[in-house]
C-alpha cells in the first residue's frame, strides 16, 4: 500500500472496515484493465490496439496496464511517431497517418476532443469502479 502522509496510516486505526477497488491496485500492486468500451465503430480489440500503440513505452501505471492487456490478448501494436505527453493528462501519437490521444478529459478538451457523448457512461463507469478519474478517454483522429 502506498500511503502520502504517515497520519494517515495513524487515522487507519480506528476503522472497522477497509473497502477497496478490485482493479489489482492494491491486492497485486499494479492496475489492470477490466472493461474496453468502443463509443465508435471501431471494436474492442481495436480500441485495445489503438490505447496500446499510445501507451507503448509508458511509465504510468495505467498505460502500463493497458499495454500489458494488450500483450495478455496477443495483440499486436506497432510504434507509432511523434510521441508527446502531458504528465498526469495524457499521450498524443502519430500512427497510419493519424493522430491517437489518449488521455483524461482535461487533456481531450486541451485537444479539442468534446466528451459530451460519452460524459455520462464514463461517470457512470467512475462510479462503479469507485475511483473517480481514473477512466482514460482513447481518440483517433485524422
Amino acid at each position: 500500500m502506498i500511503v502520502k502522509r504517515l497520519t494517515a496510516v495513524e487515522e487507519m486505526a480506528g476503522l472497522d472496515i477497509l473497502c477497496s477497488d478490485k482493479t489489482g491496485t492494491l491486492t497485486k500492486g499494479q492496475p489492470t484493465v477490466n472493461k474496453v468500451i468502443s463509443f465508435s465503430k471501431a471494436n474492442l480489440r481495436e480500441v485495445l490496439v489503438f490505447a496500446a500503440i499510445a501507451e507503448r513505452g509508458s511509465e504510468h501505471p495505467l498505460g502500463q496496464a493497458i499495454v500489458n492487456k494488450a500483450e495478455k490478448l496477443l495483440l499486436k501494436f506497432p510504434a507509432a511517431k511523434d510521441y508527446q505527453t502531458s504528465p498526469g493528462k495524457g499521450i498524443k501519437c502519430f500512427y497510419l497517418n493519424k493522430n491517437i490521444y489518449a488521455g483524461n478529459r482535461t487533456f481531450m478538451r486541451q485537444n479539442r476532443i468534446s466528451t459530451d457523448k460519452t460524459e455520462k457512461m464514463v461517470q457512470d463507469l467512475e462510479a462503479e469502479a469507485r475511483s473517480p478519474g481514473r477512466a482514460i478517454a482513447l481518440r483517433r483522429r485524422g
